[in-house]
């Protein structure tokens, strides 16, 4: 049982590492800088530019990029916080102003809905024949610590599940997420039941797991070796869309 919680750990620390900043330059003029891609296949794909709040399709492999961002004009400057994609059509983008954005037809039209959190870990699949959705709402880091809370989307809303610790707030609750530690990692199993989260403390390779098995209304730590020099095999960034859909 160790090893198994030890090797979600490890994957999902690394996580975060499979979205690093990427410059693609064709042999052309233009040159993108993302801050994600995401293949579907050898030739369907997703990138994100942050900053501009941009998305971008390509179905060529990456030779070329076509701008399939929302077009509302409350957008401009807007940055984009979030974002999950599911396949080569359906895609969830999370902009600061709260606003959540999905498509179904490759970004070509986009259905916005005005949601309670800015910045969040977002997860979606299929399960009896719906959508559901999973979103750890970030309040933000400060000095190390980031206070969390986690909304589940069903039956088109979203409902808080569970509010973790918060600082500066007396809490005697021992099944919450607590506010120390930066959130690392998080994943919801296909039985809508099985979840985990990963926290990473102020001290360098210090990292905890968070588990539940009510759907993420209760929490509870599992205490794990500190993990120094572990190298990560990069197939292990496609682990998680697997182990959330259920898709081999």
């Amino acid at each position: 049982m160790k090893k198994i919680l030890l090797s979600l750990l490890v994957l999902l620390i690394f996580l975060g590492g499979c979205n690093k900043e990427t410059t693609f330059n064709p042999q052309s003029p233009q040159k993108y800088i993302f801050d994600s891609i995401n293949m579907s296949d050898m030739n369907n794909g997703w990138a994100i530019d942050k900053g501009k709040g941009k998305v971008y399709k390509t179905k060529d492999g990456g030779k070329s990029w076509i701008d399939v961002s929302p077009t509302d004009q409350s957008l401009i400057n807007s940055y984009i916080s979030s974002y999950y994609f599911m396949d080569s059509f359906t895609a969830w983008i999370l902009y600061d102003s709260s606003i959540l954005y999905s498509t179904e037809d490759g970004g070509k039209h986009w259905q916005d809905e005005k949601v309670p959190f800015n910045s969040a870990n977002l997860l979606f699949t299929h399960h009896n024949d719906a959508i559901v959705g999973w979103a750890l709402k970030s309040y933000g880091m400060a000095s190390g610590n980031e206070p969390v809370a986690l909304y589940k989307y069903e039956n088109n809303s979203w409902i808080l599940i569970a509010e973790g610790e918060m600082p500066q707030k007396e809490n005697t609750r021992k099944d919450t997420i607590p506010w120390t530690g930066e959130k690392k990692g998080f994943v919801m199993l296909p039985d809508m039941l099985t979840g985990f989260i990963t926290v990473e403390y102020r001290s360098p390779g210090n990292y905890g797991l968070y588990v539940t098995n009510d759907g993420g209304k209760t929490w509870y730590s599992k205490k794990l070796d500190i993990l120094e020099n572990k190298k990560m095999n990069p197939l292990l960034c496609i682990l998680p869309g697997s182990l959330i859909t259920g898709k081999n």
